[in-house]
């Protein structure tokens, strides 16, 4: 973890607080920002290009984004800007390979903060990072490793009910809002349509702005050029289209001794959750929270709707 902030509260009839808050290490890369080649012209860093991932898994493209900033890239390749170089991180992709290609042509990244960009990348198949501090264990046992993580699909074998009592305060929402099946895609230089929606009002259009694509040209891109550009707008409807979709979405906290963490199920892992309503939730363990007092421990998942 690392520690963010300290505030100390003193109360003139009670004794002086402390609290300390702080957020896992993933947050540090909050502390890098995604670029393209570079090179130094009168003391400034100039870029050159956009940044670009090689055609791979959504997961080997994660780790490249990764270990592009801040440790070193694919290949042994240096890295973008060798300054912004971590040593004692690298990211690891992930183990169970359960995922989607990322179509025909290389991932155009935005510029933009790191973190940010990697969630986004990391959405398309709903994967998450898991921290794992140096230990025997480690592909390098001196590194703290960000590991691309999707779990265990346990969706058959833990099965949290309503029947049961396993669900305390479930929420229950429903939602087309956001849900779309065509795109419209417009880049600085050209425009493409996702085509398959069906006719009428059953057609819902979404607009994605992907300007970013071909704006570092000067003039109408064409050949190969154009081509590679049409392919990476196609991904980015691709990408924007799974995001869009209707809602059936049940939140809730967990209580229950039916199943045991660590043991059962764990953090990533995918679960059922059987509510109310007739409605029935494939979801994540995103994280699991742990009490310690004097009288002793508990703790409780929390989850959140999963990516089919």
């Amino acid at each position: 973890m690392m520690v963010e902030t300290q505030e100390i509260d003193e109360d003139t009839y009670e004794e002086p607080m402390i609290e300390i808050k702080g957020t896992s290490l993933e947050a540090w890369l909050d502390n890098r920002s995604v670029g393209g080649d570079t090179e130094e012209d009168g003391g400034l860093v100039v870029f050159l290009s956009d940044y670009v991932l090689p055609f791979d898994t959504t997961w080997e493209q994660a780790t490249d984004l990764i270990n592009w900033h801040i440790n070193i890239g694919p290949g042994g390749t240096p890295l973008i800007n060798p300054e912004d170089e971590a040593l004692g991180f690298t990211a690891i992709s992930n183990q169970q390979h359960i995922g989607t290609s990322v179509g025909a042509a290389a991932r155009i990244v935005r510029r933009g903060p790191l973190h940010q960009r990697l969630l986004e990348l990391l959405a398309i198949d709903d994967f998450g990072i898991k921290v794992v501090r140096p230990n025997p264990g480690n592909a390098n046992p001196l590194v703290t490793e960000f590991r691309i993580h999707n779990g265990v699909d346990r969706r058959d074998s833990v099965i949290f009910s309503h029947a049961f009592g396993d669900l305390k305060r479930p929420r229950y929402f429903w939602s087309n809002k956001n849900y779309k099946n065509d795109a419209h895609v417009v880049s600085t230089y050209n425009e493409i349509r996702f085509t398959g929606a069906p006719p009428g009002y059953n057609c819902r259009i979404l607009y994605v702005d992907a300007s970013d694509i071909d704006s570092q040209w000067t003039d109408w891109p064409t050949g190969s050029d154009r081509s590679d550009i049409l392919a990476a707008m196609f991904n980015r409807a691709v990408d924007a289209i799974a995001a869009s979709r209707n809602t059936a979405l049940l939140a809730t906290d967990i209580s229950t001794t039916r199943y045991a963490f660590r043991t059962d199920y764990d953090v990533g892992d995918l679960v059922t959750v059987n509510g109310n309503y007739d409605v029935s939730s494939l979801m994540r363990v995103t994280e699991y929270v742990e009490f310690q007092d004097e009288n002793g421990e508990t703790g409780y998942p929390t989850l959140s709707a999963a990516v089919e």
